[in-house]
């Protein structure tokens, strides 16, 4: 996690998500195994190399990377340059959100529990996803 701390996953699960172009187009449904929630973690990981591990196959070129398997592609195509390269992101959206930290008799959580439950989108689409599944948020 950076400055010498290092945090545990609080659960570890199979997601079903959406994989997305960049323009936000759906292209097929995967399943990813072994998740890590980590509610301290203000930011989503996809290990590369456990995915190869798993029989995906690695390409790329300055554009893209991307994971090939059984006909099905992940493109790395989000290019946020960095002053020592870039960081290559893909577009994938949760299609079934498990909320562990949020009981069903208590529907009021905060803006940054739901930030971080929901998949650590931007405001509006946090405030969206809470809507959507019945929970309200703090002001």
């Amino acid at each position: 996690m950076g400055k010498d701390k290092s945090i545990h996953p609080k659960k570890i699960g199979d997601i079903t998500v959406t994989v997305h172009n960049k323009n936000g187009n759906e292209t097929f449904d995967a399943k990813m195994t072994d998740v890590a929630y980590i509610p301290e973690a203000n930011f989503n990981l996809f290990s590369i190399t456990r995915r190869l591990r798993q029989g995906f196959k690695l390409g790329g070129h300055n554009n893209s990377i991307w994971l090939e398997k059984n006909s099905k592609k992940i493109v790395f195509s989000i290019v946020i340059p960095t002053p020592k390269g870039a960081i290559y992101c893909a577009y994938l959206k949760r299609k079934n959100v498990e909320v562990a930290s949020a009981s069903k008799a208590n529907k009021v959580i905060s803006v940054n529990l739901a930030h971080q439950i929901f998949g650590h989108g931007d405001e509006a689409s946090t405030r969206k996803t809470a809507k959507a599944l019945g929970f309200e948020l703090e002001p």
